[in-house]
């Protein structure tokens, strides 16, 4: 049978808390992990990787050339970094703990906070995305305080745009992973191992799990989406796993298990880019790199 990965057998996956980044083939199902260091979200460029690496008192970004070359960007007075987006050459960071989103340029610096209301990690901002050319963000509420939002998620969570902070969709739980598809937005909906499809503000189709929904890749018709084994809520198993959808059924196709058992966010690279990090990351290992 046709694959839509015949050219692009694997899938770079970011995996957070007590996970790493690793490999996986699509056709055998066999994975490579290539470290164990927490990270959420990802850009893949032409020769470079950049990726949050999840620290709860620290904000990191990873460069990785695929020349071998690893480099880092570290910030006090920010923490948790939840995603990394770029547009319009320009890298947009969440800091779940300091309840923004900050702006670098190229040599990272910042252009620009977008600071949210509330003390400390009170709204819990999480992923990004670009809906008609704007940013958005998701959110678990409008909480004033610290880690207000515990026990009170369910119905709560928003997705705003960043520059305004208005609403544009609301009545969602523990929302991540906003993607844009075909005229149609996707959202996981974790609280309630859902996903779902938004058009003008309105969920118009879903599809419940029997886990933590979290971590979304459309590819050629397929909708991958990554389940884990949640903190919050009873789940299926230990292990996260990533399921394809067909996306206008929504119908199971297939399924991987990851070796670890929470999944952020997937990528869809080529054999040239997976072999080139590869090398950049042994080469890193051998030289004692670390953040």
């Amino acid at each position: 049978m046709f694959s839509i990965f015949d050219k692009q057998d694997w899938l770079l996956v970011s995996c957070c808390n007590d996970g790493g980044l690793l490999l996986l083939n699509i056709k055998s199902g066999s994975t490579e992990i290539l470290d164990n260091r927490g990270c959420t979200g990802l850009i893949i460029g032409k020769n470079y990787l950049l990726r949050g690496l999840q620290y709860p008192d620290l904000f990191a970004i990873e460069r990785v050339q695929l020349d071998g070359a690893v480099t880092y960007w570290r910030q006090g007075g920010l923490a948790n970094i939840h995603d990394l987006i770029e547009h319009k050459n320009l890298i947009y960071a969440v800091s779940t703990a300091t309840n923004e989103v900050v702006c670098l340029n190229r040599e990272y610096q910042i252009l620009k906070r977008y600071r949210f209301p509330g003390e400390g990690e009170s709204w819990h901002l999480n992923c990004l995305d670009v809906w008609q050319g704007r940013i958005v963000v998701s959110a678990f509420g409008k909480f004033s305080n610290h880690l207000e939002f515990k026990g009170q998620t369910v119905g709560r969570g928003l997705i705003v745009d960043l520059e305004s902070q208005a609403v544009i969709v609301d009545r969602l739980s523990q929302p991540h992973s906003i993607l844009t598809h075909g005229g149609c937005h996707y959202c996981c909906n974790s609280e309630k191992s859902e996903l779902v499809e938004l058009r003008n503000g309105e969920v118009i189709r879903s599809k419940i799990f029997e886990d933590y929904v979290r971590g979304l890749c459309v590819v050629k018709g397929k909708l991958l989406v990554g389940l884990s084994k949640s903190r919050n809520i009873e789940t299926y198993g230990d292990h996260a796993r990533i399921i394809e959808l067909d996306l206008k059924s929504f119908s199971v196709l297939r399924a991987w298990e990851l070796p670890f058992p929470e999944v952020w966010t997937m990528k869809v690279i080529t054999l040239n880019y997976k072999n080139g990090l590869k090398l950049a990351f042994e080469a890193a290992e051998k030289q004692g790199a670390a953040a």
